[in-house]
């Protein structure tokens, strides 16, 4: 299945790498020490790995915020303009966010109040919804949850619940683990970003489904 979407373990492993380099630098850890970190703080770190992801592009690389749960060292705040202004610079990543602006049940309800004439809410909105990196997770993973849903009538859930999990533990093989977890292949088909679907697919394995869908936790990284 992996292979016929185009999925191999070589573009696991280039993934695999692009997030422990981005975790090295974020958090000064590993991406291996991180998931295996128990705390609290674990969770919502490797989420805001895959916010940074999809953010990047249209965003600068700053220092920390002032505050903020996940003791990051650096911040992404959003660059001036629209993300359309960088639209050569990461076409697929813009697509996507073009996507989550559209009218659905990944924005908060009130949200879809606001949709303009276009049909979608306006950027400012959506970095409003999406507050920050580990918001844009939220947003993204319910929306992309509602798509799984639609094309392949399998939710999150359903993926996950055809395969026995392994644990995680120190020298795990990640990119076997990610190349042999059912959900993967259907995200990057879906996403078309690897290094997206990847962090994606060790959120949903690592920490299971319920946290990634649970509508209630947007939480920003200033206001965490």
């Amino acid at each position: 299945m992996s292979q016929d979407q185009g999925l191999d373990r070589k573009t696991i492993q280039a993934a695999v790498d692009e997030l422990d380099a981005l975790s090295r630098d974020e958090y000064g850890c590993t991406l291996e020490a991180l998931l295996l970190d128990t705390s609290r703080v674990s969770a919502p770190r490797v989420q805001r790995l895959v916010g940074i992801v999809l953010k990047r592009p249209f965003a600068t690389k700053s220092g920390p915020n002032p505050y903020s749960e996940t003791k990051a060292r650096r911040s992404w705040p959003w660059k001036d303009g629209t993300p359309e202004d960088q639209a050569t610079l990461a076409p697929k990543e813009l697509a996507i966010l073009n996507e989550i602006r559209r009218p659905g049940s990944w924005h908060e309800p009130w949200r879809l109040e606001k949709v303009g004439e276009d049909g979608t809410i306006s950027w400012n909105d959506l970095k409003d919804d999406a507050e920050n990196e580990r918001g844009l997770f939220k947003v993204l993973a319910l929306y992309v949850d509602d798509r799984l849903k639609q094309r392949d009538r399998r939710s999150f859930a359903e993926y996950l619940e055809t395969q026995e999990s392994r644990r995680f533990e120190a020298g795990l093989d990640l990119t076997t683990l990610i190349f042999d977890t059912t959900v993967t292949a259907p995200l990057v088909s879906l996403l078309g970003i690897p290094t997206l679907a990847v962090g994606l697919t060790l959120v949903l394995v690592r920490y299971g489904y319920r946290v990634v869908t649970d509508p209630d936790h947007r939480v920003g990284d200033a206001r965490a």
